[in-house]
């Protein structure tokens, strides 16, 4: 009776044994799922993440970004010729205040032109559009800007500002 006895409490353990074993499998079974799962959102995260980064970086998007930062600050280009230097300085200016890349200047510059600087520019070639320094070369020599009418103008202006100058003096 005893020898029965033990054998019933030897299986009975055996068989509570084995019910560990198959939950301690089910467990580990459940926890290779669920790692399997977190390395899978880990990679569509990666895969997420590395897409954001190159479309961050296209040509497209920085191009979008400076856009928006620049909109309301880089001014519009102006009529008249003699401000010409002026706009240009400010431009780089704010430029090299927003770090903008060199490669985006004269893409971020074409909305600033006038009519008859975008037009003038059809002639120019793709690649010569692209650089900034030869936009304003080409601008600067086709209004025909030279240091001499660049001097002009600055007369021109102060003789102006001197006959405002005396017309006011003559109302009071």
């Amino acid at each position: 009776m005893q020898r029965e006895q033990f054998d019933a409490e030897r299986q009975q353990r055996e068989a509570e044994m084995e019910l560990r074993k198959a939950e301690l499998r089910l467990q580990e079974q459940r926890a290779d799922e669920e790692m399997q799962l977190r390395r899978a959102e880990i990679a569509r995260i990666r895969a997420r993440d590395e897409q954001a980064t190159q479309r961050e970086g296209s040509l497209a998007a920085q191009t979008k970004r400076y856009g928006d930062i620049l909109k309301h600050v880089l001014p519009g280009m102006p009529t008249d010729p003699g401000e010409l230097m002026n706009f240009w300085e400010t431009c780089e200016s704010l430029w090299q205040v927003y770090d903008v890349p060199v490669g985006l200047r004269a893409k971020l510059l074409l909305p600033l032109l006038t009519p008859k600087a975008m037009s003038l520019l059809n002639r120019l070639n793709a690649t010569d559009l692209a650089d900034v320094e030869k936009v304003k070369t080409f601008l600067l020599r086709e209004f025909r800007l030279t240091s001499r009418e660049y001097t002009g103008h600055v007369f021109r202006l102060r003789r102006v500002s001197l006959m405002r100058l005396i017309l006011c003096s003559l109302v009071v």
